[in-house]
């Protein structure tokens, strides 16, 4: 049965007696034994829901591009609980003028607005609440899901360590008796060596680590570029240039390293074409590395390789922030976002 509430307010719709008996005709078509008041109040019902929905819809999305939940949850939810309260009572007065001037030529009084508002926010008020009750629900779950994939991926891994990499003590005993072994005077031989361990003792160090300050993957990235250009020499050139004040930023450990693999991975390396990497920061918030386009297959494309896939998922997994990939003519760019704690 319809409710008394809008029963009682539509009901103000026979004060003009349109509803009056009329001259007995054949019954119509559509004329199905219900009373005319209640098919107007289910038309209002149904007009009321598609424009509460359609409305509160806009409204969460813009919401959403200038008022993220991420940044101020608090300020979002009753900014949004205020503007869906408004927008919901202002639809329900709209409509319910229109079906009584456009049914009965009589607009509603004042009484009838009251108790029409009354109704409302009692209405309003639930729907609202499932709303929100719904979003957070939904949130949570995908917490839930991302957590367990982070997990999932974490032991995936493991397992690969395990099988790729030989025992960590066993290669540094050995990696110091090679180190007796070489020739005191055998300079490049021993500096080589070092950083070969420190890039394998960074990479043990945090291979369960989801997130380093920018600083020391950037002391690593010493290490591990002595090692590139040892083999390279002269065919790459890499130009670092990182503030001191960005450095206490996070990304994920081995980031960097991803990066100059995949532009040495994808590109000639001549000394008449030298590689020219770059990596700066970039609007306070991402690491840019930039390296010149020398493809060597144009039918292969970065966006296909894991390497960048999978360091694109990573941030997924741990940020709302995006990896951004750019390619022009001349040039390859990655921009991985800087983040932090808070």
């Amino acid at each position: 049965m319809l409710p008394s509430s809008i029963y009682l307010l539509l009901s103000y719709f026979a004060e003009n007696d349109m509803y009056q008996a009329e001259p007995e005709y054949d019954t119509p078509w559509w004329d199905f034994g219900i009373d005319t008041i209640y098919l107007i109040a289910g038309l209002w019902i149904i007009c009321i829901i598609l424009l509460l929905w359609l409305g509160n819809y806009l409204i969460y999305n813009f919401l959403n591009k200038k008022l993220p939940w991420i940044e101020s949850p608090g300020k979002r939810f009753y900014v949004q609980l205020f503007s869906s309260a408004i927008y919901s009572l202002l639809c329900i007065n709209a409509t319910y003028y229109v079906f009584k001037v456009y049914f009965t030529e009589v607009p509603p009084d004042s009484y009838q607005y009251i108790l029409l508002n009354i109704y409302g926010i009692i209405f309003t008020l639930p729907v609202i609440s499932i709303h929100f009750g719904i979003f957070f629900m939904t949130k949570w779950k995908k917490v839930v899901i991302e957590n367990e994939s982070l997990e999932k991926e974490n032991i995936k891994t493991e397992l690969t360590a395990i099988k790729n990499h030989i025992d960590p003590h066993f290669l540094f005993n050995n990696l110091n008796i090679l180190s007796s072994l070489i020739e005191p005077h055998n300079e490049a031989a021993l500096d080589f060596l070092d950083n070969f361990s420190e890039v394998y003792r960074y990479v043990l160090k945090n291979k369960d680590t989801e997130l380093v300050d920018l600083g020391t993957e950037l002391e690593f990235m010493s290490a591990y570029l002595f090692i590139m250009k040892k083999r390279f020499d002269k065919q790459m050139r890499i130009e670092i240039n990182v503030e001191n004040r960005y450095k206490s930023r996070l990304i994920p450990p081995l980031a960097l390293q991803l990066l100059i693999e995949n532009c040495l991975k994808h590109n000639k390396i001549s000394y008449e074409n030298p590689l020219e990497i770059s990596i700066f920061i970039e609007g306070k918030s991402f690491l840019v590395v930039k390296n010149s386009l020398q493809l060597k297959d144009r039918k292969k494309y970065y966006t296909s390789g894991s390497g960048l896939a999978n360091l694109e998922k990573r941030y997924q997994l741990l940020s709302d922030q995006k990896m951004l990939v750019e390619k022009t003519e001349n040039e390859f760019i990655v921009k991985v976002p800087l983040l932090t704690l808070d």
